[in-house]
Parts: structure tokens; C-alpha cells; sequence
């Protein structure tokens, strides 16, 4: 069983609907999640979380996560569900608990932030009762339109 910090978090709602403009804006058709990015950047903060940018990527949204002593953001997923309906699942993108640390010169273990940024996401899906929290997943819950 992977770690809850690696589990897709699957979540649905109008709020995530796709933004005037934001077709011309991603890189492949059907990877919309603007208006989750921007949802994520307001409310992070609240959770002391600092969240400078977002933009698209080929596989969806990419949300920055800054002042940790590694890269950090979070990927952003759309497509349908098991239902047929729009959807987006949310992973925190990292590959590895461990991450390089210039100023300790060594690896460290990245594995409460990450398990810490993971509660922080589903406390913020779960405290708005305009969202959806379908649950977290090891597979991610949401296919591109075929």
C-alpha cells in the first residue's frame, strides 16, 4: 500500500468548472483545472501554505508549493469518472519521500510535510460543502475524454 501522501485525492464540484478562456490556454484537449489551481491557491494560505503560481502542463494543472527546501506543487488531474461525470483528482507531485538539501549537503526524509500537505488538502475539499470529496485513490480516479 503506497503512503497517503502518494494517493490521488478524487474530488468533484461546479466551482471546478472549465474557465472562459482556459482552452486556449491548455496544452492538450480535456485537461482543465484552472479553476481548481486558483481554488487551491486562495485557500492553501489559510493552512500556512505559500502558493505562488500554477500554470498548464501537458498532463493538466501544475500549483507550486513554495518555501520548502525542495521543489514541491501539487498535479491536477480532469477528466470523467467512474460516473461519466467531470472530475479532478489532485497528487502531490513528488516521486520520493527523499529529497536533496543543499544546505544540510544530504537527503532528507520528506515524509511528514508530505503526509502533513495531504491532510491540508483534504481538510480544505472537506470544509466546503460546495465540494465533493469522493476519496483518495493509488490509482488516479480520472480518465482524459475518449
Amino acid at each position: 500500500m503506497r503512503s497517503a501522501w502518494e494517493q490521488f485525492i478524487h474530488v468533484r464540484s461546479p466551482k471546478f468548472a472549465v474557465m472562459p478562456g482556459e482552452d486556449e490556454e491548455i496544452v492538450n484537449p480535456g485537461m482543465y483545472g484552472k479553476a481548481l489551481a486558483i481554488y487551491l491557491q486562495e485557500r492553501l494560505p489559510e493552512l500556512g501554505y505559500s502558493v505562488p503560481s500554477y500554470c498548464a502542463e501537458d498532463w493538466g494543472w501544475w500549483v507550486e508549493i513554495a518555501d520548502h527546501p525542495y521543489k514541491l506543487g501539487l498535479c491536477i488531474y480532469c477528466g470523467k469518472d467512474s460516473t461519466g461525470s467531470l472530475a479532478h483528482a489532485v497528487s502531490i507531485g513528488k516521486t520520493s519521500a527523499r529529497a536533496w538539501n543543499w544546505r544540510k549537503f544530504k537527503s532528507i526524509d520528506c515524509t511528514a510535510d508530505l503526509n502533513k500537505l495531504f491532510t491540508c488538502l483534504i481538510i480544505v475539499f472537506t470544509d466546503d460543502p460546495a465540494v465533493e470529496y469522493l476519496g483518495a485513490a493509488e490509482e488516479c480516479p480520472v480518465g482524459g475524454d475518449e
